[in-house]
């Protein structure tokens, strides 16, 4: 066996592809287990969680504790997604009654899409993991309206 040539084929496949891949595996596999409500919901909150926490400093009552995390806090990010996404999970929670491979597939993939995305824009989350330039290029501001189109007519689609 030559463990050279695909020592070689490995060294040209990045971390950044595997994490990707290893997050829509594990979406598509819990869809395909349990119920895809879960992917849905991680699809729904994601840009949701970006626009509420951008407006989170400016807020009456909570604008002032935000500020004391810092402009770029993971944590303040972090916490908005958790809250968000128990109360989207609430809405969504009928969304899945056992769809199918199909529907696993699609919810897993496009989750992980939009997960992807917001996270490129997202600079405290750019500090904990930061994507490389082809990734960067690829989620990037130059498709991003065209893969949050495709993944939530993929997830319409596989719903209906």
């Amino acid at each position: 066996m030559n463990t050279a040539a695909f020592t070689s084929a490995l060294s040209h496949f990045s971390a950044d592809w595997l994490l990707i891949g290893a997050v829509a595996l594990a979406m598509v596999l819990y869809s395909l287990w349990r119920s895809s409500t879960p992917a849905v919901t991680i699809a729904l909150c994601a840009p949701l969680t970006l626009i509420l926490s951008e407006a989170l400093p400016h807020a009456q009552i909570l604008g002032p504790v935000s500020q004391q995390f810092g402009t770029n806090s993971a944590i303040l990010f972090l916490a908005v997604f958790v809250v968000l996404f128990l109360l989207v999970y609430r809405i969504t929670a009928s969304f899945s009654e056992g769809g199918g491979v199909l529907e696993a597939l699609l919810a897993g993939l496009s989750s992980t899409a939009i997960l992807a995305l917001v996270w490129i824009q997202v600079p405290a989350l750019q500090s904990l993991w930061h994507f490389g330039p082809q990734i960067q290029n690829i989620f990037g501001e130059t498709y991003r309206f065209w893969w949050l189109l495709v993944a939530y007519a993929a997830l319409a689609f596989a719903r209906g």
